[in-house]
């Protein structure tokens, strides 16, 4: 029905725009595609700009995290140059796609992108049917006990920026 997936294996991460270079350059002259959009602006962003440009396609970028924060560059020089590689790949792309108007304002401020190159789409959630068990059956279903007991709930990466050691203190407290 006009969808074609081709799947290309790459034996790293970071090796990954290398083994799908010709693929996709040969996916973007046979199917001449009106749009190219890309999930990881650092990674698969240069190889979509330059098929988008072979085949006169449009280019829309995806932003999903905290790229370009200070939070973010501070991890590392990897991190540093992922976010001046999709600094720059943005501001070449047609469009940039991210899931907050609040991101949208940062990196058109920071990254010196007219905001209208931007497009705010949330991450839709999609929730499952309620519990049958009250909350405290449920805690205790998780650990006997617990049921009595408030709880507290973090859901998110595990890494410095979080400062987890912080929010174990303060759910402590609540």
């Amino acid at each position: 029905n006009g969808l074609t997936i081709i799947p290309v294996p790459a034996p790293h991460r970071l090796l990954s725009p290398f083994a799908h270079i010709l693929p996709a350059l040969q996916a973007a002259r046979r199917f001449r595609p009106h749009l190219i959009t890309a999930q990881s602006p650092w990674e698969s962003g240069p190889l979509a700009l330059l098929a988008g440009r072979l085949c006169g396609a449009a280019v829309l970028l995806q932003l999903h995290g905290d790229i370009g924060t200070p939070e973010w560059n501070a991890q590392g020089f990897g991190f540093k140059l992922r976010s001046w590689i999709t600094r720059h790949i943005c501001r070449i792309a047609d469009g940039i796609r991210v899931v907050t108007n609040r991101m949208k304002q940062r990196l058109s401020e920071s990254w010196n992108i007219p905001a209208d190159r931007f497009f705010v789409v949330p991450v839709p959630v999609t929730l499952p049917a309620p519990c049958p068990l009250t909350p405290e059956e449920a805690k205790n279903a998780l650990q006997p006990g617990l049921g009595r007991h408030p709880t507290v709930l973090f859901v998110g990466r595990l890494y410095a920026p979080k400062n987890l050691a912080l929010w174990v203190r303060t759910s402590a407290l609540i």
